[in-house]
């Protein structure tokens, strides 16, 4: 007997009803996910772009305050020099005679009691007053910084008095650096 098989149906049986509704894409990414991906990318690279040149930056600042500090060490040891100075040499520790921070062998000059840093003097370096340093912090000087080292001397009481010199005064002194941050 021959294979008796029912005939093959190619529609299923029922009405005819498509469950397809238009043509939908099932690969690629809508509008929407495109935007949002651009806009994530630009708020990523925005921010690693502020990071690296804020870090830049900082490090800008953080040279110049290196600078000014470097040079009121220098300030600070060359004053401790007149501090315990040898009295007796009569041109004290610097080379710019009468005990005076102006040395033109390193280039210093006092210009003291004289804004702004005008007019060298040749005055005692522990002068109480302001002492305005030019030459000791080099090229940063120059435009567009204008760094000075600045000192303030006053005189301060002795706390304890050194025996036979009651009511000596000793100099107390505030040394600062200022600049320009372009």
């Amino acid at each position: 007997m021959a294979d008796q098989r029912p005939p093959r149906c190619l529609k299923p049986p029922g009405p005819a009803v498509s469950t397809r509704v238009g043509l939908q894409a099932t690969t690629g990414f809508s509008l929407v996910e495109v935007v949002i991906s651009i806009l994530l990318t630009a708020v990523i690279v925005a921010t690693v772009f502020g990071i690296s040149l804020s870090s830049k930056t900082g490090d800008v600042k953080a040279e110049r305050k290196l600078r000014g500090a470097v040079g009121t060490r220098q300030v600070s040891a060359m004053l401790r020099n007149y501090i315990t100075g040898d009295a007796t040499v009569p041109l004290g520790p610097g080379d710019g005679g009468n005990w005076s921070m102006t040395i033109p062998s390193k280039g210093i000059q006092d210009h003291f009691g004289t804004y702004p840093c005008a007019g060298a003097r040749n005055d005692y370096a522990l002068a109480p007053g302001d002492h305005c340093l030019t030459g000791v912090l080099g090229a940063f000087e120059n435009p567009p910084f204008n760094a000075r080292v600045w000192y303030h001397v006053e005189d301060a009481a002795v706390v304890n008095p050194v025996p036979g010199c009651p009511g000596c005064m000793l100099p107390s002194v505030t040394i600062t650096a200022s600049w320009v941050d372009p």
